[in-house]
């Protein structure tokens, strides 16, 4: 009963929002054959508002209903914080709102998609400024912090504050107290905190402005402190593209041309992770792999297989590869960073 009726708020409050925007439509093209040039242009012009902000409220509803799964990686949360507060800050200035920022030093990295956690951020910033409107000696304070096990953003403004018979709603879909608010940004920013298996919380008392606290899990020790990479490829042009690729993700890369060099390598050096070439000229992958199983189990752990043309001509030993992960060639920067996020998640949960 409770879902069914959360159903109806929902669709009802999609109903009053877009007819709101069709009402406004409908009353800048009646009588259009009667107007002059001048007065079409400027009726246009705001029936072009009115169908971007349907657009808006139909997108946002799809975000809200439908969101995109977090593409998670290691992530600066100072920084992020940092550039995005530069976004807003034209217009903390155009409203003379005074910006005080605390970021602790030190801070591990925060396991997020950067571009949901931007979203978020901007959504918040947005609705401080909005909620200061043009009041004299706003202000916006903005703090990264640890907070336990997981990282912690605060925005807090000096806004006129949440009323407590409102405050337990902020998060419903379509519910706002903005006159030109969809009432969406705060209810998909709470779904994207939760997809990431954070939370996004609110304080506020009437007339004492809100602090909104976004919290996101922390980078595991695993992902900090992967930095040496054995990279065993015999096409020299693939290696050189494929080492360009690990280097953009701040790797320093070793590599090696043959399976003999590959033994040497692994067994005079511990490596975080070893890009191991299925195919090679004297000595096969799968062949490497099985020894530092029996010799090194822990370095068999950090194995990334690199296949090609495999899948087709060469099933019997597809169907040979342990259970780690697979980077086919030819691959793109994206598939490289999934990879190694990959490997990361393998090694933390068999830790």
């Amino acid at each position: 009963v409770d879902r069914l009726a959360a159903v109806g708020e929902i669709a009802a409050g999609i109903a009053h929002e877009i007819n709101n925007a069709l009402a406004a439509i409908f009353g800048q093209t009646a009588n259009g054959d009667q107007r002059d040039a001048e007065e079409l242009r400027a009726a246009l012009a705001r029936v072009d508002g009115q169908a971007r902000r349907i657009a808006d409220i139909v997108q946002g509803m799809l975000g809200f209903a439908r969101p995109r799964p977090p593409r998670v990686e290691l992530v600066d949360l100072a920084e992020l914080t940092a550039r995005t507060l530069d976004l807003v800050r034209p217009d903390l200035e155009r409203q003379g709102v005074a910006l005080e920022t605390a970021f602790s030093p030190d801070l591990p990295p925060a396991q997020a998609d950067p571009q949901q956690v931007q979203q978020v951020l901007l959504n918040l910033f947005r609705n401080a400024l909005q909620a200061m409107g043009d009041q004299a000696q706003g202000w916006l304070r903005v703090g990264v912090v640890r907070v336990d096990d997981r990282l912690a953003v605060r925005v807090s403004d000096g806004g006129p504050g949440i009323p407590p018979e409102i405050l337990p709603r902020v998060f419903d879909p379509f519910f706002s107290t903005k006159e030109k608010g969809s009432g969406l940004g705060l209810s998909v920013s709470y779904a994207i905190a939760r997809a990431h298996g954070g939370d996004l919380q609110v304080e506020s008392e009437a007339g004492r402005g809100a602090t909104f606290t976004l919290l996101l899990p922390m980078g595991t020790v695993a992902a900090e402190h992967m930095e040496r990479v054995l990279l065993v490829d015999d096409a020299p042009d693939v290696a050189e593209a494929l080492a360009q690729m690990l280097m953009r993700e701040g790797l320093h890369v070793t590599r090696a041309g043959t399976g003999e060099e590959a033994r040497s390598l692994l067994a005079a050096e511990s490596w975080d992770a070893i890009l191991l070439d299925v195919r090679l000229p004297d000595v096969s992958g799968p062949e490497i792999f099985a020894e530092l199983q029996r010799t090194r189990p822990d370095m068999a752990q950090r194995v990334i297989f690199i296949t090609g043309g495999l899948w087709r001509s060469e099933s019997r030993l597809r169907q040979q590869l342990p259970a780690q992960p697979t980077l086919a060639k030819p691959c793109t920067q994206e598939q490289v960073h999934d990879v190694l996020r990959r490997l990361r998640d393998q090694r933390r949960q068999a830790a």
